[in-house]
């Protein structure tokens, strides 16, 4: 039947990878660059659909039309053709019709349950051999005599072992963020799924398979995420597992968005991006795909670890400090005040974590000096000290020499209320720094001082806090300012003769004689005053301000005595009817407390002045050596009268005068 006018090379005939319950067709399957095992029968393969192509033509052979072709298979162990009567004829012939001609094409299968009925057990870690046998209309049959080229299907239905991924975000440089695990933040723009252990060997081969990330949005449907990856050969080492090292590539990523109307990216995996979504959780897994298609998901059950929360969409959303108080009562406040610190507390609308380094704190600058908005050594400082981690954070203050604030606030920083992060950080839970701004974009702010239009409160409007580190200036100008009279006594109060005080002005007449009759001793202290810098003078309120009052603590010193010691207790400042301090107070010490103090006795010389400690607890310098007091003299002595006597003696008047009376002085 025909004739040999055309070469002819024979039939063809392989497997088809198609519909759910065929074999697994793996294009990936490589050894030294050609196509090998192509065709597995896996857990879910039902049948094997065979393709039968280059029939012989017509030219060939004209009976070829109206045969048939009949399937044949064998399921060994051993790979080889072994002989064509080991073959056994599997399922229906089909007839070679003019179709199948022109279109050089016949599928046939083998279902499960055909391999069943002629005694074969599809058994894991056997091979199916297919071939295809023709028969022309005149009964001739190619009975492949010669080793055929036969296809095979190993069988492989166990799914790759169990393992889980480990997720690790990626941001970028526009600083709104950090990388923070378990979180898809404002600059996070990949997801890396680092695989843990593949175990590949011979009846379970994984090189060659695929692994492609999923992912769900609140618990729906999942998506399959940008494309699968080869699971290459070189990524297995010695002992047929791939183990995270940064040598290989053991991770699978998938971008924020991909190019492709076809692929998905994380944020195309729920229905729209937007503000909606904030605060969700996306589910990310990684279905891992054996040479032979077998699956299996990582983690297979579900994972905190494998799940993103979605955590800011624009840099709108970053966490900010919404409120500034203080814990202290409000009040004045100074370098020895009782309850230092002050405890500046920030309320953020989110949970903070504060980053410190060896190098500095995060500090706040608050304005304690006279020019507001300048950066310089006037300025307090607050220092970060606690609350990282939660909503309140604590910054610690303390007032220092000439700090000055009549409603502490904080000091900008290019016309802003910042914090100076110095080296630190501070982000939310899900690693968003705090809200910076606009003129310091490396620095969070803060609420802005004096400024009720922001929504927000600053400390300034929140606590009313008076800082004073400036001590009272008692001595301005240089003079005493502590006056002492003598009261009570029945002796004359005068000054001393010329030259009797060592060292003292002998014309000023401030210093005064106390005797044995007097009973009190007066002390006039007038209190100090502030000056501007033109020179005048204004009430300290330091010293009394609604309420509270500063004290005045007198000091005595016995002149060529022992040293300067406390004369009686402290003495509260008397406020005036406004409420501030008085120009002057007056305090009685009373004689038995000049007697206790050691040396006050007759012909000993002492001075007295005084120390005031102002409302925040700052104390008046003492008066320098050598500077002129007012002295006191103490003379317990009468003068001897021994011998003194009268001679007074009346002259007569007129001789006219008959009115003379001894003793008397008449008219």
């Amino acid at each position: 039947y025909g004739h040999l006018s055309v070469t002819y090379e024979g039939i063809s005939y392989f497997p088809l990878y198609s519909l759910d319950n065929d074999v697994h067709q793996n294009a990936n399957n490589l050894i030294d660059g050609n196509f090998f095992n192509d065709y597995f029968w896996n857990i879910t393969s039902g049948q094997i659909r065979v393709n039968v192509r280059d029939l012989p033509p017509v030219e060939i052979d004209n009976s070829i039309s109206g045969g048939t072709i009949q399937l044949k298979a064998k399921v060994d162990d051993e790979l080889g053709f072994d002989s064509y009567d080991s073959y056994v004829t599997v399922g229906q012939s089909v007839e070679i019709t003019a179709d199948h001609l022109l279109t050089n094409s016949i599928n046939l299968t083998i279902s499960e349950a055909e391999f069943e009925a002629v005694g074969f057990t599809l058994t894991e870690g056997e091979i199916i051999y297919v071939l295809a046998v023709i028969t022309d209309e005149a009964g001739n049959v190619n009975n492949h005599t010669e080793s055929p080229k036969v296809q095979y299907v190993p069988i492989d239905e166990t799914r790759p072992d169990e393992g889980t991924i480990t997720l690790e975000p990626y941001v970028n440089d526009n600083g709104n963020s950090i990388m923070m695990p378990g979180y898809w933040n404002i600059d996070t723009y990949k997801i890396r799924a680092i695989l843990g252990v593949l175990t590949n060997d011979e009846d379970n081969p994984i090189a060659n398979g695929t692994v492609q990330l999923q992912g769900r949005y609140n618990s729906g449907s999942w998506k399959y995420l940008a494309l699968p990856e080869i699971i290459e050969a070189d990524m297995i080492n010695d002992d047929n597992n791939i183990d995270i090292d940064d040598d290989i590539d053991d991770y699978i990523e998938v971008d924020d968005i991909i190019d492709d109307i076809e692929q998905d990216g994380f944020e195309e995996i729920p229905d729209i991006w937007d503000a909606t979504v904030n605060g969700n959780i996306i589910e990310i897994r990684a279905r891992i795909f054996d040479a032979a298609g077998n699956n299996r998901d990582w983690p297979t059950l579900p994972d905190p670890a494998s799940t993103i929360e979605i955590h800011g969409i624009t840099d709108e959303d970053r966490p900010k400090i919404e409120y500034a108080d203080a814990v202290n009562e409000n009040g004045w406040w100074g370098p020895h005040s009782d309850g230092l610190p002050i405890q500046i507390r920030l309320t953020a609308d989110e949970e903070i974590t504060v980053v410190t380094t060896e190098d500095g704190t995060p500090f706040i600058r608050l304005t304690t000096g006279p020019d507001v908005g300048i950066i310089d050594d006037t300025d307090g400082i607050a220092n970060y000290a606690s609350g990282t981690g939660t909503t309140e954070l604590v910054f610690n203050y303390n007032p220092g020499v000439n700090e000055e604030s009549d409603d502490l606030a904080f000091e900008l920083t290019d016309d802003e209320a910042i914090i100076d992060l110095n080296d630190g950080d501070m982000y939310s839970i899900g690693g968003n720094r705090l809200k910076a701004s606009t003129n310091n974009t490396d620095s969070p702010v803060l609420p802005m001082p004096a400024d009720p239009t922001d929504d927000m409160t600053s400390l300034d409007e929140s606590k009313d806090l008076i800082i004073d580190g400036v001590a009272p200036d008692y001595f301005f100008p240089l003079v005493d300012l502590v006056l002492p009279k003598a009261q009570g006594g029945t002796a004359s109060v005068r000054p001393p003769e010329t030259g009797s005080l060592w060292e003292n002005d002998n014309e000023d007449g401030n210093d005064i004689y106390w005797n044995s009759t007097h009973t009190q001793l007066s002390l006039i202290v007038t209190l100090p005053v502030k000056v501007d810098n033109e020179g005048n003078e204004y009430p300290d309120n330091s010293l009394a301000d609604d309420g509270l009052v500063g004290s005045i603590q007198l000091r005595i010193k016995v002149i060529n005595g022992l040293d300067t010691v406390d004369l009686g207790p402290p003495v509260e400042i008397a406020a005036s009817v406004d409420g501030g301090p008085p120009p002057s107070q007056t305090i009685l010490i009373l004689k038995d407390a000049l007697d206790l103090v050691t040396g006050f006795e007759h012909d000993s010389n002492v001075w007295i002045d005084a120390i005031i400690t102002d409302i925040a607890g700052n104390e008046s310098q003492l008066i320098l050596d050598g500077f002129d007091r007012h002295h006191i003299i103490i003379d317990y002595v009468l003068p001897d009268t021994t011998g003194n006597g009268s001679n007074l003696v009346i002259v007569s008047g007129a001789a006219e005068n008959y009115h003379e009376v001894v003793g008397y002085w008449n008219g």
